[in-house]
């Protein structure tokens, strides 16, 4: 192994774990900053694809790519607490891995040329599908930690909200995340006497106070908890979904872990689809510095 092998061996690791961290933080501590919240995830997770492409491309042989390869996705698992279905997630992820980085090097070897998109395309893919399956045993893994009243964990409700703040505005109209209990209530008041072509300031203070505490009383048996004033209309949004995902799945609560995180793997397998393109891009960009630089090149 050569010193350019050896910096990337250690790179690959140290970025494959960075990866695991950020995204299992994402994932369970959860944030309200929407699409941004997950730039730094995303920047982490090409840096890893790059790094891992050319490991793949440019290792020597031998067990130390695949050494490597492990260690990082074997790190990315202590972020979680073990449990057998996030081992069989963990053997998984790694098998597949595996599987792309001697993909990888097969086509290096094979090829009569060297066509970066050619390679690539043949083991990225299952690169992409091994993170997935890393990312969907951390949501897994959150769903089954969290306590037993909860069905849809916080962190995933708080990413969520900005895309579906206008859903909510149509079933709750007036709905900001931002407003207080007392502020949402009246909120929504105000909106279903303007639907009737009411003026909430023509309604007299006993018809108003008799009409706020008929929608608190609504919201709180659809909650089945009172209402705290000063509650934020997000934290009641949440525990509405809770009770209402609860008491629609019933004894089959149990599976709800396995079932969401099933479809949270298919969701970012979609979603990954194209960072495929930008990985390429990003690899492209990366190799032509260090041609320039004369610290690889070809051999023919």
């Amino acid at each position: 192994m050569n010193i350019k092998e050896l910096i990337i061996t250690v790179l690959v690791v140290a970025s494959g774990v960075a990866n695991a961290y950020l995204w299992q933080g994402l994932i369970f501590e959860g944030t309200s900053g929407g699409l941004w919240s997950l730039l730094v995830p995303a920047a982490a997770l090409f840096v890893f694809a790059m790094f891992f492409s050319l490991l793949a491309m440019f290792s020597q042989g031998g067990p130390v790519g695949f050494i490597a390869v492990a260690a990082s996705f074997i790190g990315s698992f202590f972020f979680v607490k073990a449990s057998p279905t996030v081992l069989v997630g963990l053997l998984l992820a790694l098998g597949i891995s595996f599987w792309a980085f001697r993909t990888v090097q097969t086509e290096v070897s094979g090829g009569a040329m060297f066509r970066l998109s050619k390679i690539l395309r043949a083991g990225m893919p299952l690169f992409f599908t091994a993170v997935a399956i890393l990312v969907s045993v951390f949501y897994f893994a959150s769903l089954t930690q969290t306590p037993s009243s909860v069905v849809v964990p916080r962190a995933v409700f708080d990413l969520s909200l900005p895309y579906t703040e206008e859903t909510l505005q149509a079933l709750l109209p007036g709905f900001k995340s931002t407003l207080s209990g007392d502020e949402l209530i009246f909120s929504i008041v105000e909106s279903q006497l303007k639907k009737e072509g009411v003026d909430i300031s023509k309604v007299s203070r006993g018809e108003l106070s008799t009409l706020l505490k008929a929608q608190r009383s609504l919201l709180e048996q659809a909650l089945g908890a009172p209402i705290p004033a000063k509650a934020n209309a997000a934290d009641i949004i949440y525990e509405l979904l809770n009770t209402r995902t609860e008491a629609l799945l019933g004894e089959y609560k149990s599976y709800m872990p396995y079932i969401s995180a099933v479809g949270f793997f298919l969701t970012v397998k979609v979603l990954s689809a194209p960072l495929y393109f930008v990985s390429l891009a990003l690899v492209w960009a990366v190799l032509q510095i260090l041609l320039a630089l004369g610290l690889v090149r070809w051999e023919t």
